[in-house]
């Protein structure tokens, strides 16, 4: 297939993705020429005054969602013209609340880094999360493209392109929470680690999601489980299930506490969750294990009593040194 074909292709598959996702009819999307693999696609979307709000799943990726409200949001206290970003490889759906009318900029990650490496900025590693922020700027920006909303045969490529060098470059530099994390082979930075155990040992009953550990991390939640599991060797899941499992064995073998508590006091919800998850991890009942584990405690103190009593005893009726 000849080069131009084939990008003319592309562009038509993610022209009919983008207007699916957002339930419009494709003409309304208006492509910009992009550096990257993946274009950044910008498109209007309005609701009704006194229809029902709505949530509109979309696919996760890298890529974030820029929403300025073309009017006040209903209840906002910021004028036309606010800000709101979404990072959907941590939050893959859309408020589209009654009367909202708004321009959406869909800026694949691969787009902005490769704009980014072309001026000599740091790739970026996540945008700040922000809504409703008043940026003149970026109002003033859309204001400049929204006449090409309805008539995108209308725009050329080179305004696309300066538009695109315009806004993406604002947006790296006003937006950008930091450089991109570069993952280690070995799997999370030890800033990282030390972030993540944290936070998972703060309260070994509660699960965090995995949204809040990656955002912390500044990963993708697929990065941050691959990474988490090249580090620690298991799971998120499994890893918590073993640290509880630990602290349980601790408790077991310098208390006298009660099953449930124990069960409790180690993060699990009850003492039948305690007891199935102790006995496929360790192999046998927390009952059974804390019995056994008394009889050689007790068999150990009795082996060393004998021993020191033998050596008392040598030592006293030993015959003096000449």
């Amino acid at each position: 297939m000849p080069i131009m074909m084939e990008r003319a292709d592309q562009r038509r598959d993610y022209k009919e993705r983008i207007a699916g996702a957002f339930r419009i009819r494709k003409e309304r999307v208006l492509l910009v020429p992009s550096l990257a693999r993946h274009q950044i696609a910008i498109t209007r979307l309005t609701s009704e005054p006194g229809s029902p709000d709505r949530v509109m799943r979309l696919t996760s990726e890298q890529a974030f969602l820029l929403l300025v409200d073309l009017a006040p949001m209903p209840g906002a206290q910021t004028p036309a013209g606010g800000l709101a970003i979404l990072d959907l490889s941590l939050q893959a759906e859309l408020h589209v609340p009654s009367g909202s009318d708004r321009v959406i900029y869909h800026l694949p990650r691969t787009t902005l880094n490769a704009l980014a490496d072309e001026s000599g900025m740091p790739r970026i590693g996540m945008l700040r999360m922000v809504d409703q922020v008043a940026d003149p700027v970026i109002r003033q920006l859309t204001q400049m493209i929204l006449p090409f909303l309805d008539r995108p045969a209308d725009c050329c490529d080179v305004v696309l392109d300066s538009f695109q060098r315009t806004f993406c470059g604002y947006v790296l530099k006003t937006y950008s929470a930091g450089q991109t994390v570069e993952l280690l082979q070995g799997g999370l930075a030890p800033w990282q680690k030390r972030r993540v155990l944290q936070l998972l040992h703060q309260d070994l009953g509660t699960a965090l999601p995995l949204v809040k550990i990656a955002s912390e991390c500044k990963l993708s939640v697929s990065q941050m489980t691959r990474s988490f599991k090249k580090s620690f060797g298991h799971s998120v899941h499994r890893y918590l299930l073993l640290q509880r499992v630990e602290r349980a064995k601790a408790m077991l073998s310098h208390g006298i506490d009660p099953l449930p508590e124990v069960a409790l006091r180690s993060g699990f919800s009850d003492q039948a969750a305690f007891s199935r998850t102790f006995g496929a991890i360790v192999g046998t009942s927390p009952g059974r294990w804390r019995r056994e584990r008394s009889v050689r405690s007790r068999a150990t103190h009795a082996s060393s009593y004998v021993q020191l009593a033998r050596h008392e005893s040598t030592t006293e009726f030993a015959p003096p040194a000449c």
